[in-house]
């Protein structure tokens, strides 16, 4: 199993007004840093498009003990473990200056067959270049401990407390040609902004989302979100009426 880690300055653009590390932000650098260790064991971004398949991210599971951190040095551990040859399991761990770990995340990935939309098995020569094995050991259990464990589930039942549809934008799409799935996160958070003072208040600490279906380009998306105390579940429909995402978010005061 081979381990990469990257160092990022915390920029301005990173942090929201009151200073705080955001959320679609953090997934963003987890993405680059993602990208920087696939090219270090050897493959370019386009090389799986060459073969017409894709990487298409499944779930995101992120914890974060401390946000306040811009012009921060912080640093990101990465290593992935191959599940059945089918789905890759993404771990971060993200470090703080001194090298106190203040967070931590993983995510789930597949490859897709871009002319089927069909799942496939990760291609061999991509599973030996990253050392994928199968199986959990103290390094893993390292990044995974304290993560959240709730599984999302859509709920019939659920009552929500407000709901809001955005325009997907022509940069919300991606070289995919399908909405980029950190706009997921934005919208959700940015539903909240009409609970009156929340956002200035609170800063997330924790996020599950689970992606169910791919938003094609322009149309519109509709955020229904279920706010209780300090915790906001949200569930994303395209203007169609299809589910394209779960999400989870705990709050904590900044």
């Amino acid at each position: 199993m081979q381990t990469y880690k990257e160092e990022y300055l915390v920029d301005f653009r990173d942090v929201d007004r009151t200073y705080h590390l955001k959320f679609p932000q953090l997934l963003e650098i987890l993405g680059t840093v993602s990208t920087k260790h696939t090219a270090y064991v050897g493959f370019d971004p386009m090389y799986l498009n060459r073969k017409g398949l894709a990487w298409i991210l499944y779930e995101w599971n992120v914890q974060m003990l401390e946000t306040n951190l811009y012009a921060n040095k912080i640093s990101i551990e990465t290593f992935v473990v191959q599940k059945r040859g089918m789905y890759f399991v993404r771990y971060f761990a993200i470090y703080d200056s001194e090298q106190k770990m203040i967070g931590r995340a993983f995510s789930k990935w597949v490859v897709v067959d871009l002319e089927k939309r069909r799942i496939v098995k990760i291609p061999d020569e991509i599973l030996q270049c990253f050392g994928a094995r199968e199986g959990i050991d103290e390094i893993e259990q390292k990044f995974i401990a304290k993560m959240p464990s709730e599984t999302l589930r859509q709920s019939e039942n659920r009552q929500f407390s407000f709901e809001q549809s955005f325009s997907v934008r022509f940069y919300d799409v991606d070289a995919n040609c399908h909405v980029n799935n950190v706009r997921y996160v934005e919208w959700a958070v940015e539903s909240l902004h009409r609970v009156k003072n929340f956002l200035e208040t609170y800063r997330p600490k924790s996020l599950c989302i689970l992606y169910k279906k791919e938003k094609s380009p322009e149309g519109k998306v509709i955020v229904k979100t279920r706010k209780e105390n300090n915790s906001t579940y949200h569930e994303v429909y395209s203007d169609e009426g299809v589910l394209l995402t779960l999400l989870q978010m705990d709050w904590v005061e900044k």
